[in-house]
């Protein structure tokens, strides 16, 4: 019998909600490895949690901000932690973003 690989294991990640403000609010799609995940809710008080299904190992993630052209991606490592804080961060002068999925 082959041994299981754990990195093939179906595992629940979290995006946690946050306290700090999100200006101005919105909903930030979510896709990992080029598959859409599902979305969260931000605004002034601050964004909502969300659960998607994931493996071990080094990945792509991509937020998208609804109803606009502001994205950004980045690389996401899942390891031991399973839980991450979004961020990110859009250049009011020329649309540039910058976004992370910290582990906690």
């Amino acid at each position: 019998m082959a041994p299981i690989d754990d990195d093939d294991k179906q595992l629940k990640c979290r995006i946690l909600g946050t306290s700090f403000p999100w200006n101005p609010p919105g909903t930030m799609n979510v896709s990992i490895d080029g598959e859409d995940v599902g979305s969260f809710d931000y605004g002034a008080d601050g964004s909502e949690p969300m659960n998607f299904s994931c493996t071990r190992g080094n990945h792509t993630f991509r937020f998208s901000v609804d109803g606009t052209r502001i994205s950004c991606s980045g690389a996401l490592r899942i390891g031991k932690q399973l839980r991450f804080i979004p961020g990110m961060r859009v250049n009011p002068y020329n649309g540039a973003a910058v976004c992370s999925l910290t582990p906690q």
